[in-house]
């Protein structure tokens, strides 16, 4: 393992109206019901509701270390007994994982702390992501390896957890068929038409505030469609929204990110945002003249 050293000619005009014609009205009419037979959305949702949850049996300290070690054997056990001390984490960090978040518990486990290029050896470096969203709690460090290549080190947090968190739900493909069909195939943030392979289900108020309970409580209308540059950008901004440790639900609501037709704020600032996609020549040129105009 390497050292590591503590660092603290087409009428703008016209373009925009046909731009605005395209955002949804407040009353949508609905959509064709497709019919989903024995396994649709309603039969999904009702699954939801039995979820299997970390065992919250007592066990002694010693039984606390062979549970980790079962499952990762080249675990570290000085850091495990210093960890067994937060007997709820430890049964947290046993609980169900994705196979990311997993590889990412795992590196902690054996060494005691991993980094973002560590993580990138295997994966993509949300699977730390992955890991917080099951309530994992971690603390960040920025350091400076033998390459002097800056990176953040990531150790577990226990005494900063406060409850294990079920994982984001996977949705059949015809639950997700529908939520697209219902939009017309567009982006709900920049309303552009896109391929059914590229959009993605978003939760609009974000996973991190509401977990899976609005999807249970409302079905389609707590997702929408995004496209990966929209769902992209929506999560730099919502991680670093004030709102992020309040968690408001309300405060989500009114946001541009989950209700980019009909919003209050973006992020908790006073502000408006209007996203165009040109992709013919003509509006592509009627784009570059509107953004001269403003500049």
């Amino acid at each position: 393992m390497p050292k590591f050293v503590e660092q603290e000619e087409e009428d703008p005009i016209e373009f925009l109206e046909a731009i605005q014609a395209s955002k949804p009205s407040q009353q949508r009419s609905n959509p064709p019901v497709i019919d989903y037979g024995e396994e649709g959305p309603l039969v999904f949702l009702e699954e939801l509701r039995e979820i299997d949850k970390p065992s919250s049996t007592s066990v002694t300290d010693e039984d606390l270390v062979r549970l980790v070690l079962d499952q990762v054997p080249d675990s570290n056990t000085e850091y495990l007994r210093k960890l067994t001390e937060h007997k709820e984490f430890v049964h947290a960090i046993l609980g169900p994982l994705s196979k990311r978040a997993r590889y990412v518990r795992d590196l902690i486990l054996r060494y005691g702390f991993t980094t973002t290029e560590q993580v990138k050896e295997r994966y993509d470096p949300m699977a730390i992501r992955d890991l917080e969203e099951r309530g994992i709690t971690l603390t960040r460090r920025t350091v400076r390896g033998d390459n002097k290549r800056v990176t953040t080190r990531y150790t577990f947090d226990p005494s900063s957890f406060k409850q294990w968190r079920e994982s984001r739900l996977s949705l059949p493909s015809k639950f997700r068929e529908q939520l697209l069909h219902s939009h017309d195939y567009k982006c709900s943030i920049c309303r552009a038409i896109y391929d059914k392979k590229v959009l993605e289900a978003d939760h609009c108020v974000p996973y991190q505030i509401v977990g899976n309970d609005l999807v249970r409580a409302e079905g389609l209308q707590a997702l929408q469609p995004a496209c990966p540059s929209c769902n992209t950008d929506k999560h730099k901004v919502c991680a670093l929204c004030a709102n992020m440790s309040e968690k408001d639900v309300n405060v989500c609501r009114s946001c541009y990110w989950a209700s980019p037709s009909s919003y209050t704020h973006i992020a908790t600032k006073s502000e408006r945002r209007l996203v165009l996609v040109a992709r013919t020549p003509e509006q592509i040129t009627a784009l570059l003249h509107i953004q001269q105009t403003y500049e």
